[in-house]
């Protein structure tokens, strides 16, 4: 038996023989509070050093990462690849909404196909950084309907989503070299498959961000500022190149995005030497990037939100050019009478669209952004 963290583990005689050990513990209630027995077994997540994993090894470490008000706990599972340590640390994670599935998807099955032997330094991953809001299929947690992507930094003894934000930055976070968070349009939108990054004032990193949402190979590269409360933000603090992905969304799993998402992030280990083999280095469709925050643009929630309560009748789908003006939809009443159209502010492409169609006033409805140089 060896340990990490306190975590009992057991050595596959097989994986020994091959110099690469893999360790293993029995499957827990995914997206449920831990058990009583499970409370006492996990550690509760505390300063996280990969570079005390036993090289050319891989396994999942079971953590606790908040205490709910009800007396809860929740956990946090954190899967690793580790080859030669001489190289960097690249982490990944999905689930930071509940209601989005492509990237918790694309972490167990990557974890499942990467071997220690091709690794060149430590690939970490975390399928459910919000285990909360994943057990009721939503954007955010039931104790305290906080946006975990609107958290950061957090507080050690704040709200459930507060514990979640500070443990992942301070304990996780802030020792990789690299990061990818993996989002998608979730149950409410349908949006285009994009690699994005924040316009930092670093010159170093932004080159490097640049060169990864590259790598990640989104039809839209989209570099933004960069907004408070992110993961993306934490990341910035700590001086580390991170970018984010979106794709369909809709509530559901197409293996498509699944298949786009895996080979993206091979595409990013590639870039930052953690495998070996060539990645993309031009944009494959679009690309922008802008400093200016005077229209909020990244801010998806906020672009042509809804005047009025009612249905929502989009005229206009992803990737469409519109112009300014132009009809993107309309709200309907109950009986299918026009209460509000919908018209573009801007000339541009659509990205996103509505996919549940009952709509309260100031909700976002489609997002269009102007001025994407296309390849």
């Amino acid at each position: 038996m060896v340990s990490f963290m306190g975590c009992p583990w057991n050595l596959l005689e097989e994986e020994r023989a091959q110099q690469a050990f893999t360790y293993r513990i029995q499957p827990r209630s995914a997206m449920l509070p831990l058990t009583e027995a499970q409370k006492k077994s996990f550690s509760l997540l505390k300063e996280f050093n990969p570079a005390r994993l036993p090289p050319r090894s891989k396994g999942i470490l079971d953590l606790q990462i908040a205490e709910a008000p009800d007396g809860s706990a929740w956990g946090v599972s954190v899967l690793f690849v580790r080859g030669d340590p001489a190289g960097p640390v690249l982490l990944v994670n999905g689930g930071t909404h509940g209601d989005e599935y492509e990237g918790p998807a694309t972490v167990q099955e990557l974890f499942q196909e990467l071997s220690p032997a091709e690794v060149q330094g430590t690939w970490l991953g975390i399928p459910v950084l919000n285990e909360p809001a994943m057990s009721i299929s939503e954007r955010c947690g039931k104790f305290d309907h906080q946006d975990l992507a609107r958290t950061f930094p957090g507080k050690l003894d704040g709200t459930v989503t507060e514990q979640i934000a500070f443990r992942f930055g301070n304990y996780l976070l802030k020792h990789a070299n690299y990061y990818i968070d993996l989002h998608s349009a979730g149950s409410i939108f349908r949006m285009v498959f994009l690699s994005g990054y924040g316009v930092v004032a670093n010159s170093e990193i932004l080159a490097c961000q640049r060169k990864m949402a590259i790598a990640f190979g989104g039809e839209l590269v989209w570099g933004t500022p960069l907004f408070p409360g992110r993961t993306l933000s934490q990341a910035e603090a700590f001086q580390i190149p991170a970018i984010y992905t979106e794709t369909t969304g809709t509530g559901g799993l197409r293996r498509g995005d699944v298949v786009q998402y895996k080979e993206g992030v091979r595409n990013v280990l590639r870039c930052v030497g953690i495998l070996e083999g060539a990645f993309p280095d031009r944009p494959t469709r679009f690309f922008r990037e802008t400093v200016s925050s005077a229209d909020k643009e990244g801010f998806l929630q906020l672009d042509h939100p809804a005047p009025c309560k009612g249905i929502f009748l989009p005229a206009a789908d992803l990737w469409d050019e519109v112009a300014v003006g132009q009809t993107l939809g309309r709200i309907v009443d109950s009986a299918g009478r026009t209460l509000a159209l919908v018209a573009s502010r801007r000339a541009g492409h659509v990205i996103l669209v509505r996919h549940s169609l009952s709509v309260n006033e100031n909700e976002g409805l489609v997002v269009v952004v102007e001025g994407l140089q296309q390849n």
